[in-house]
């Protein structure tokens, strides 16, 4: 029996030894997958960083072109009204200049005395107004 029992200690060795061979291959293979993984979390990581930084910074653009439109859009309205001062302004002039034409013969004589070709010019060129005076 002594060999019986050192044939079954053998074979119990040898599964032994075949299971702890095979338990360290699965170890060795998914150690080698987390490291793969861990690798990849890192650089996941790495370009979760950089893609915030760029959202931030885009967020920031995003900001400072919101505020340059409210300034744009300012600078419209002023200038808009600062155009319909003068259209007011010339239109009361040139109302004015008309009133007082019919009523001082002083200034219709003036107001009816020919424009010389040069100044006629000057008034109706258009290329720097892109407006001519009606009168």
């Amino acid at each position: 029996m002594s060999t019986v029992k050192l044939v079954l200690t053998l074979v119990a060795a040898g599964v032994l030894v075949a299971g702890a061979s095979c338990g360290y291959s699965k170890y060795k293979r998914l150690e080698a997958e987390y490291k793969r993984l861990q690798t990849e979390l890192e650089l996941a990581e790495a370009r979760l960083a950089v893609a915030e930084e760029v959202n931030r910074s885009n967020v920031e653009l995003i900001r400072d072109l919101q505020e340059q439109r409210k300034r744009d859009f300012d600078a419209i309205q002023s200038l808009l009204e600062a155009t319909q001062q003068i259209r007011e302004a010339v239109n009361a002039t040139n109302s004015a200049i008309r009133q007082l034409g019919a009523t001082n013969e002083e200034v219709r004589a003036y107001l009816d005395l020919p424009i010389p070709d040069d100044l006629r010019r000057l008034l109706n060129d258009t290329s720097s107004t892109g407006t001519t005076d009606p009168n």
